[in-house]
């Protein structure tokens, strides 16, 4: 901690003064003086969104084939000397690092980077990427931090679980995990949203579904998510979509 008025420590190696830096990247790892891996975490999450980004037409491969893609491009360069840092990581960046899994999913969907994450990762039918890495590195994330994970993914599942994604048209059929299926986004949006502000006569875009909500098509209540799909006098998805 620095004091105001405190002289600097200055260290010399050589006969010459070393520069004193907030932050250093040995062997691949950005290390602090505050012992933590924040840094390195956000430099590896940019690069790995960097790399998804250069993912094109991803509808042109099945669900499975995209996860090994995955798994062969994305996982190593993220996962680079988790074996050394894994005991110092904190829940934070169990979340941070969850989000690069996510958002690769959510390409793969065709859905928006605003979507939910845990309604997405259902979609699919596969864990968060800190419980892959967990299983898949026994013993090297700390214990502690573990638990607090598990609690908090389970406050997302009852969350998610209200929501009634299960009802959506992602969970009627498995057409669209194969591969070009160039309607998997119209499958996977109608999934996470209905297009509900396309139907709805209250225009704001982000409210809540409620006794309020009424079709613009048909005239009655549109409080459930998915009236789209029921609704007789709504345009089709493919056309919502469009619009």
């Amino acid at each position: 901690r620095r004091v105001h008025g405190a002289q600097i420590d200055e260290f010399y190696y050589a006969g010459e003064k070393l520069e004193i830096v907030n932050e250093y990247e040995y062997l691949g790892v950005t290390l602090q003086p505050s012992l933590s891996f924040t840094k390195h975490l956000a430099n590896k999450k940019r690069k790995a969104f960097s790399a998804i980004g250069c993912l094109k037409d991803l509808y042109l491969v099945s669900v499975e084939t995209g996860m090994k893609i995955f798994f062969m491009k994305i996982h190593p360069m993220v996962t680079y000397a988790f074996p050394e840092i894994g005991k110092y990581l904190n829940l934070t960046n169990f979340k941070e690092i969850d989000r690069i899994k996510s958002t690769f999913i959510k390409r793969l969907l065709g859905l928006s980077k605003n979507a939910s994450s845990t309604a997405s990762l259902r979609i699919i039918g596969c864990n968060t990427y800190m419980e892959d890495l967990i299983e898949m590195m026994p013993n090297i994330f700390n214990e502690n931090v573990i638990q607090l994970y598990r609690h908090h993914l389970q406050e997302k599942s009852v969350e998610v679980n209200s929501n009634r994604y299960e009802e959506g048209p992602s969970f009627q059929s498995n057409s669209w995990r194969r591969p070009a299926q160039r309607n998997r986004h119209l499958i996977s949006r109608a999934t996470i949203h209905g297009f509900h502000w396309k139907l709805c006569k209250n225009t704001s875009p982000f409210h809540e579904l409620d006794a309020s909500c009424i079709c613009n098509y048909c005239g009655n209540s549109a409080e459930y998510r998915y009236h789209a799909i029921q609704c007789a006098l709504c345009p089709p998805l493919s056309t919502l979509g469009l619009q």
